[in-house]
């Protein structure tokens, strides 16, 4: 819901920087890097350590009843940083292309 009110600010810019034929929209660019940057890397460290825990839990504990879960966090973990990943890489596009601009209002 977050990244949805960050783009919805970046589409406003857009929309703002075209009417009035500005160069720049730093500021809401700026803050979607900025969200995307945090949530990269709290995803990231939450992938980490549960990498960690299947770890412990299967080699060194050998409790093997509790892989199936862990693994299943895991792959839901991964799962959202892959859609993280394809959302982000539009992050700093507004900025530069114009056609992603008019493609954009219509989202």
């Amino acid at each position: 819901m977050y990244s949805a009110a960050r783009w919805r600010d970046v589409r406003a810019a857009q929309i703002a920087r075209m009417r009035d034929q500005e160069t720049q929209l730093d500021e809401p660019v700026t803050n979607l890097v900025a969200f995307y940057s945090i949530m990269m890397y709290i995803l990231a460290v939450l992938a980490a350590r549960l990498q960690g825990l299947r770890y412990e839990v299967t080699i060194v504990k050998k409790i093997f009843s509790l892989d199936d879960e862990v693994k299943q966090l895991s792959q839901t973990v991964f799962g959202a940083l892959e859609l993280l990943m394809s959302d982000c890489v539009l992050a700093t596009e507004p900025s530069t292309t114009a056609i992603l601009v008019t493609n954009n209002l219509f989202r």
